[in-house]
C-alpha cells in the first residue's frame, strides 16, 4: 500500500488533490475518486481535443440529438443504463423500477420507458457509451472558443504553428522527469510546446476554459493552483529541453 501511494510521480493534479485532503489523495492514487462530470468540464475537454488532436474528436466525443427524460423516468432510465451490461433485459427493468422511486404500476413505467422519445434517448447513449456525450450548446460552445483562438492576433500565431516550417508543434506531450534535477519523480502533460527555431526560443502553452466571467480568472488561478502547474511545466521543459541553448519563456 505504501509504495503505491509515495512511489506514484507527482503532477500538477496529484498535488491540487492532495492540498485538498490527503484522504482524498490516496483515493485518488487508489482509484476510487469518481471521474468529474460537468458541463464545464466537458467543455474544456472538447476544447482541448479541438485544438490539439482534432482528429481524434469523433472517437471520443458524441453530440446528443436527443434529450434524456424528466423526474423519476431519468431515475429509471440512468439505473437501467448502469446495470444493461450486469443483467438480463427483464432482470434490469425490475431493477431500475424497484430503486426509482415510482408508486406507479410497474406496466405504466414500462409503458412511458418504451416511448420513442426515451428509446431513442437510451439507444443514442448504448451506442456512445465510450464516448463523452455532448449537448449541442456544449458542442458550439467549444467550437467557439476555438474560433476565437484561432483569429485572435495575440494567440493565432500559436494556433497555426504547424504551418510554420522553423516550428516544430508538440502536442499533448507528456513528459516524465526529475523535479528540479533530483530525485523526485514527476509526470505531466503539455497542451502544446512550440519551439521556435527562427528564434531560437521554445513556448509552453497550457488552455484554460471557465464557466465563469473572465474577470474572476485571478481567484480561479490560486483555488486551481495554475502557479503551481506553471512552475512544474517550466521545469519539465529545462530539464529535458535546456540543452538546445533555447529560451525557455514561461507557460502562456
Amino acid at each position: 500500500m505504501n509504495d503505491i501511494l509515495f512511489n506514484k510521480p507527482i503532477s500538477h493534479s496529484s498535488l491540487n488533490i492532495f492540498n485538498k485532503s490527503p484522504l482524498m489523495y490516496k483515493r485518488y492514487v487508489l482509484k476510487q475518486l469518481e471521474e468529474e462530470d460537468t458541463t464545464a468540464f466537458r467543455k474544456g475537454n472538447a476544447f482541448d481535443c479541438l485544438i490539439t488532436e482534432p482528429e481524434e474528436f469523433n472517437n471520443r466525443f458524441a453530440i446528443s440529438t436527443v434529450s434524456p427524460p424528466g423526474g423519476m423516468l431519468e431515475k429509471f432510465v440512468e439505473l437501467y443504463l448502469e446495470n444493461i451490461d450486469k443483467m438480463s433485459e427483464d432482470d434490469c427493468r425490475q431493477y431500475a423500477y424497484q430503486y426509482s422511486g415510482f408508486k406507479l404500476k410497474y406496466e405504466a413505467v414500462i409503458k412511458k420507458f418504451e416511448s420513442p422519445e426515451v428509446i431513442g434517448y437510451v439507444q443514442f447513449i448504448l451506442e456512445n457509451k465510450d464516448k463523452t456525450i455532448l449537448s449541442q450548446e456544449e458542442f458550439d460552445t467549444a467550437t467557439a472558443m476555438v474560433a476565437m483562438l484561432n483569429s485572435d492576433d495575440r494567440c493565432k500565431g500559436y494556433m497555426i504553428a504547424k504551418d510554420n516550417p522553423l516550428m516544430e508543434v508538440f502536442d499533448q506531450l507528456q513528459i516524465e522527469w526529475k523535479l528540479n534535477g533530483g530525485d523526485i519523480d514527476a509526470i505531466g502533460t503539455l497542451d502544446r510546446m512550440v519551439i521556435d527555431h527562427s528564434s531560437k526560443s521554445i513556448h509552453i502553452i497550457d488552455f484554460k476554459t471557465t464557466g465563469k466571467s473572465i474577470y474572476s480568472f485571478s481567484s480561479s488561478y490560486i483555488k486551481f493552483g495554475y502557479f503551481r502547474q506553471a512552475a512544474l511545466y517550466y521545469d519539465a521543459v529545462t530539464q529535458k529541453y535546456g540543452n538546445l541553448g533555447y529560451k525557455i519563456h514561461l507557460p502562456l
